[in-house]
Parts: C-alpha cells; sequence; structure tokens
C-alpha cells in the first residue's frame, strides 16, 4: 500500500476482472475485505429515481398488516 492505494499482482486483476486503470471500492464484511468497481454517485441516484416505491391504497395497507399479524 502507497499512499492509500493497493496495488495486487497483474494475475489477480486479470482473474477479478478489474482494469490496470479503474477505480475501485474497498469494503469491509466481517473479517472479509471485498474490491468492487466504484459506482458514481449519480448512477446511484438515477437508479433510485427508476425503481418508484410502489404505491398501495389505504385498504391494500391494511390487508397487509392483518397477513402480517397472522
Amino acid at each position: 500500500m502507497i499512499s492509500g492505494k493497493i496495488y495486487l499482482p497483474k494475475d489477480v486483476r486479470e482473474k477479478a476482472g478489474f482494469s490496470d486503470r479503474g477505480e475501485y471500492e474497498l469494503i469491509l464484511v466481517g473479517d472479509e475485505v471485498r474490491l468492487r468497481a466504484k459506482v458514481p454517485e449519480t448512477l446511484e441516484i438515477l437508479e433510485v429515481l427508476r425503481k418508484p416505491a410502489p404505491e398501495l391504497d389505504v385498504k391494500e395497507m391494511m390487508e397487509a398488516e392483518e397477513v402480517n399479524d397472522a
């Protein structure tokens, strides 16, 4: 690791499908370290806008509550 950059051997990058000049995020999950391609924030916002939340009317919400209470 140099200046906050992690260098991976070429064979590891190729096996993972990482490009030489790509940017990746390091994610800690329990005792594992995972790398994934960095997702620009603008893309994440667009994904949220593309998938609107389902709209339920009051009757449908009440029916869903009854099923969960059973």
